[in-house]
């Protein structure tokens, strides 16, 4: 929680002001939750601020929120397009990243719980950018990335709006966009390195390495240079789920 509110600080995220008379002020809730790696294990735990974004009106306290996000078949493709041309698959995740979007309405909620308000009175927070839970948030933050991949070159496809190139020939980035989660195909180390470089210079990013858990799937890398693309810990969720972890196995019935 201490570092979700340092992140929100360091964003310059709020001003706190006086409770504005007839204007309507957003709820805000504490999210916690416990996030496990590809084997289920304790990866961290994690907390957020979430505004009850239930309670704006279309119209009134947004418009647009469609954001695009890289489909699933897309990402098979890409993890394909690695293990046919050789090349590798990275890997990056941004911190917070609602927090960097700028917001356009003028936006009021509640100072969370738990959190002592700096003024005197009856204090909440103005919104500059936007907090998860808001309708319009992700469709401001797939903007405010947008414009930095297209200022390092980067196009988006007409056909997949969730999937960015850059380079020429046999020397090409292709990023895949799910939200916060970026799927790195590359096929020069220099090249990707300025990459994730200069993606640094804009927002506080996580470089998770080779490609291992995405969306909830394990990718392996196959000793002949191919990709396994495994869902073992959502088959096993789901079995433990219907109560039958301790049932029997059976071979699958089907020629190998």
């Amino acid at each position: 929680m201490e570092a979700e509110l340092q992140s929100l600080w360091e964003n310059e995220v709020f001003e706190e002001v006086e409770r504005p008379a007839g204007k309507k002020v957003i709820g805000t809730k504490w999210v916690l939750r416990i996030k496990t790696d590809a084997s289920g294990n304790l990866d961290k735990y994690k907390a957020r601020v979430v505004a009850k974004g239930y309670r704006q009106m279309e119209g009134v306290d947004y418009d647009e929120t469609f954001a695009p996000t890289v489909r699933f078949e897309s990402v098979r493709a890409l993890v394909a397009l690695a293990a046919s041309m050789g090349w590798e698959l990275d890997q990056m995740d941004v911190a917070t990243a609602f927090l960097y979007a700028k917001l356009e309405e003028e936006t009021f909620v509640d100072i969370p719980e738990g959190v002592v308000p700096v003024g005197e009175g009856n204090r909440v927070w103005k919104l500059r950018k936007c907090l998860y839970g808001l309708k319009q948030s992700p469709r401001m933050w797939n903007m405010t990335v947008e414009r930095v991949l297209n200022d390092m070159g980067f196009e988006r496809l007409v056909t997949e709006h969730g999937i960015y190139v850059v380079g020429e020939g046999g020397e090409k980035i292709f990023l895949g966009l799910y939200v916060d989660d970026l799927l790195i195909v590359w096929s020069r180390k220099e090249s990707l390195t300025e990459v994730k470089e200069r993606l640094k210079e804009h927002f506080k990013m996580k470089d998770m390495g080779s490609a291992h858990f995405l969306l909830g799937v394990e990718i392996k890398r196959r000793l002949d240079g191919g990709y396994f693309m495994v869902q073992e810990k959502y088959a096993a969720e789901v079995v433990s789920r219907y109560g039958m972890a301790a049932a029997k196995t059976v071979s699958t019935p089907f020629e190998p």
